[in-house]
């Protein structure tokens, strides 16, 4: 018997939301009636882009890309947290932006990152070479640094990196992937 998409998604939302009232029932049967302690239960905020250091670390290349580390490092005084894919995007020297913006990729599990004064998180970043691309679907042009929104947040920040970047729309040579813990390694 074949099953149309739609009614698959209904039946996953289905189980999703009979599961998630299942564990909440569950959970609050189970919770004391009287707190231990009178202390708020502590709510970390997500990451302001004030509060980030934005960087990018050495690249790595192999056939036909490279590969960079994008990194967030906390720089204000409170935890905060980090969840999901940054937005990235190439720009010019006069900060407009070349050609598409990055592509997610889902192949690092989604983690909710928490940041203490000091910590660093990490999205890889992969740059096609462009010279892979026809010229005129491509129309190559020099970047002068990419343009990168902390997961989450809305405005970006300038992160400095030279490279030859498509100028015209429609070609992905951008792929980025979820933030995760650490400075990581290439």
């Amino acid at each position: 018997m074949l099953f149309s998409v739609s009614t698959v998604r209904r039946a996953a939302v289905a189980l999703a939301v009979g599961c998630t009232t299942a564990l909440t029932a569950t959970a609050a049967s189970a919770a004391p009636t009287t707190p231990a302690h009178s202390a708020r239960p502590a709510v970390i905020p997500a990451c302001a882009r004030a509060g980030l250091r934005f960087g990018v670390s050495q690249g790595s290349g192999a056939a036909g890309s490279f590969t960079y580390l994008l990194r967030f490092t906390n720089t204000s005084r409170r935890t905060c947290y980090l969840a999901g894919f940054p937005g990235v995007s190439a720009v010019n020297r006069h900060g407009r932006q070349l050609g598409s913006p990055a592509a997610w990729v889902a192949g690092a599990p989604l983690r909710v990152v928490v940041l203490r004064r000091g910590w660093t998180a990490h999205a890889a970043l992969q740059i096609t070479d462009v010279t892979d691309f026809t010229r005129r679907l491509c129309r190559p042009a020099v970047a002068r640094g990419l343009n990168v929104i902390a997961p989450n947040r809305a405005f970006p920040a300038f992160v400095r990196l030279r490279f030859l970047a498509c100028s015209r729309p429609g070609l992905v040579y951008l792929r980025v992937r979820r933030v995760q813990p650490g400075r990581g390694h290439l």
